[in-house]
C-alpha cells in the first residue's frame, strides 16, 4: 500500500502537470506581447499621422464640439485617407505672415500636416479679429479642391454660418463638404467649372442654353448701328462750310505752269507679299465659369481666402 502510494504522489508531482497549469498564462503573456508589438507602434502612427484635426486656439468652441468633429474627421481620414483640418486663431498676424493664404501654407507643413506619403489634406483657417478665412489644399486636395471647388465648399457649406457666428454648425459643415467633395472627385470629375457645364457633388450639369430676348439684340445690333450713327453725324457736321468749285484755279499758281520734259522712263518694279497668318486654337481643355482646373503656388499646395 505504501509502494502505491508513492506512485500516485509521484504522479501529482510529475512535470506534464506543472506544464498544463502555466499554459493559461503563457497565452496571456503571448497575447500581451502582440498587442505592444502590433497595437504600439499603430497607435503611435495614428497619433503621428496627425489625428488631431480641430485646433481651437481661440477657445471659440466647447470641448464636447470639439470632440465631435475630431471624430468626423478621424472617420474621414480613415475611409478617404485625407486631412481635414481646422486652425481656430484671434488673429493670423500673431504667426508672422502678412497674407492669409501664405499664413495657412505656412501652418499646413510647419505642423507637418496631411495624411499619407503624399500628406493629402484640406486645411480651414479662421482668424476671428479681421474675420478672414483661407483655405490650403496639398496632395491629392488639388485634385479634388480645384480653384473654383474652393469658392464653392465655401459660399455653399460654411460660410453663411459663420456671418451668423454660429461656428460649430459651420466647421461642422465644412467637414461635411470635405466628404462630398472627396466623393465627387474618386469619381473621376471633381467639383469644377468645365467647357460646357459644371460638376457640382451630384454630378455633372451642362449650362443652360442661353435665351435670345429682346435685350440681346438690341445689344449685337441696335447699340453698334447707334454708335455708328452718332460717329457719322459727328464727321457730317465738320463738313457744313466744304462748298463745291466751279474751276481748279485755286490749285493753279498765278503765273501758270509749264512741263519741260514730256518723257516717261521706266525704273523698276516694286512688289510686295504679305504672309496670310493661320489663326491657332491656344485655350486649354477647361473654360466656362471659372476657368477651371488648379492653380498650384510654388510650395505645391493650392489656396483661396476671403472674409466671412
Amino acid at each position: 500500500m505504501k509502494f502505491i502510494k508513492n506512485i500516485k504522489n509521484n504522479k501529482n508531482n510529475m512535470p506534464g502537470k506543472k506544464l498544463i497549469k502555466l499554459i493559461p498564462l503563457c497565452a496571456a503573456l503571448y497575447m500581451l506581447f502582440i498587442s505592444c508589438v502590433f497595437y504600439t507602434p499603430f497607435a503611435f502612427a495614428l497619433e503621428n499621422n496627425n489625428y488631431n484635426y480641430i485646433f481651437d486656439e481661440a477657445n471659440l468652441i466647447s470641448d464636447e464640439n470639439r470632440g465631435e468633429l475630431e471624430r468626423i474627421a478621424g472617420r474621414i481620414a480613415a475611409e478617404y485617407d485625407f486631412g481635414a483640418y481646422i486652425i481656430i486663431t484671434p488673429d493670423y498676424l500673431i504667426y508672422g505672415w502678412n497674407d492669409v493664404e501664405d499664413c495657412a501654407a505656412n501652418l499646413y507643413h510647419e505642423r507637418n500636416f496631411g495624411v499619407g506619403a503624399d500628406r493629402n489634406g484640406l486645411l480651414l483657417l479662421l482668424s476671428i479679429g479681421d474675420r478672414d478665412y483661407a483655405l490650403y489644399a496639398y496632395g491629392y486636395g488639388n485634385t479634388a479642391f480645384t480653384d473654383s471647388g474652393k469658392y464653392s465648399l465655401a459660399d455653399n457649406y460654411f460660410l453663411d454660418d459663420f456671418r451668423e457666428n454660429n461656428f460649430y454648425q459651420g466647421f461642422a459643415d465644412y467637414l461635411n463638404g470635405v466628404e462630398n467633395y472627396l466623393k465627387q472627385a474618386n469619381t473621376g470629375m471633381a467639383v469644377d467649372d468645365y467647357q460646357d457645364g459644371y460638376v457640382d457633388e451630384s454630378g455633372y450639369h451642362e449650362y443652360p442654353p442661353q435665351p435670345l430676348t429682346i435685350w440681346n439684340i438690341l445689344t449685337f445690333t441696335g447699340l453698334p448701328c447707334l454708335i455708328s450713327g452718332l460717329i457719322c453725324m459727328g464727321m457730317k457736321s465738320r463738313m457744313k462750310t466744304v462748298r463745291k468749285a466751279a474751276s481748279a484755279g485755286n490749285y493753279i499758281p498765278s503765273g501758270g505752269f509749264r512741263l519741260r520734259v514730256r518723257d516717261d522712263r521706266f525704273t523698276h518694279t516694286t512688289e510686295s507679299r504679305v504672309k496670310i497668318q493661320k489663326e491657332e486654337n491656344h485655350s486649354g481643355g477647361h473654360s466656362g465659369g471659372g476657368g477651371g482646373g488648379t492653380t498650384i503656388r510654388s510650395d505645391g499646395g493650392s489656396s483661396s481666402s476671403g472674409k466671412f
